[in-house]
């Protein structure tokens, strides 16, 4: 399945209370010309007892914050508009994102060449590591190298399949939205990122840096849980004997 260049739809995740972000974001989005549409977030505050337990995985005892929960959901929510509406692949931003006008030649160099059926995902913002020699050229100078790890929703692409494969892994919910490793490891799919990065986080009291605050609070529990639950899952042995030897055997780099 291809797209016609120019015409990616951007979804931009967004509580319904936070206008001035909306307003920064698309004054972004408009003067790229981009096609834009606002998805409003869910927030974690609002949900029921009685929907947690049924909708997140091991609730309450999985750790995961509401904030956290609500994140997954909003996220999740657009995997499947992505679906519904049939399309090769789609931009999701956050709100509090700063996007640099490098980002209209990217989404023209994936449009040219994405697979809806690639389960893959191509990050704008910055990863924590790469592997330098696993990287591919999109042309016009785009360049994606594969991640050794990254934890950022910031601003990323999204193909039809690895759409399904993320409601897949997150439903119920079990992961945090932005576990690209876990999500590599457990469910094949591929993540890229962009280097240099072209999407930066605008706003150190953002949404984003509060679920990073939220998610320390009980980290170590819910890296435990999190550590358990990962071994539940099928070839798990193999899959992770498999990340250590590309760690040791790749060029792997940290990010600056």
């Amino acid at each position: 399945m291809k797209i016609e260049v120019g015409k990616i739809k951007v979804f931009i995740i967004s509580l319904f209370n936070q206008s001035q972000r909306r307003k920064e974001i698309l004054a972004q989005c408009y003067e790229l010309k981009l096609d834009v549409e606002i998805y409003d977030a869910v927030e974690g505050v609002n949900l029921t007892d009685d929907f947690l337990e049924k909708e997140v995985a091991g609730y309450p005892a999985s750790k995961m914050t509401l904030g956290v929960i609500g994140c997954a959901l909003s996220h999740r929510l657009v995997y499947e508009r992505i679906i519904e509406e049939g399309l090769a692949c789609a931009l999701i931003l956050e709100d509090d994102a700063r996007i640099d006008s490098e980002l209209i030649n990217t989404l023209k160099q994936i449009e040219l060449t994405v697979d809806a059926n690639k389960n893959n995902v191509y990050l704008l913002t910055a990863p924590e590591s790469y592997y330098k020699d696993k990287k591919i050229e999109l042309g016009s100078g785009v360049i994606f190298h594969k991640i050794s790890d990254a934890s950022s929703t910031m601003g990323y692409v999204v193909t039809q399949r690895a759409a399904r494969s993320l409601i897949n892994a997150n439903t119920p919910i079990r992961w945090e939205a932005d576990l690209w490793v876990y999500f590599n490891r457990l469910y094949g799919i591929d993540t890229f990122c962009r280097v240099p990065h072209i999407v930066k986080d605008g706003d150190s009291e953002s949404l984003t840096s509060t679920l990073q605050q939220d998610r320390s609070i009980n980290s170590l529990q819910r890296g435990i849980y999190r550590h358990q639950l990962q071994k539940k899952a099928p070839g798990y042995q193999f899959k992770r004997l498999r990340r250590i030897l590309c760690n040791k055997f790749s060029q792997k780099v940290i990010y600056q």
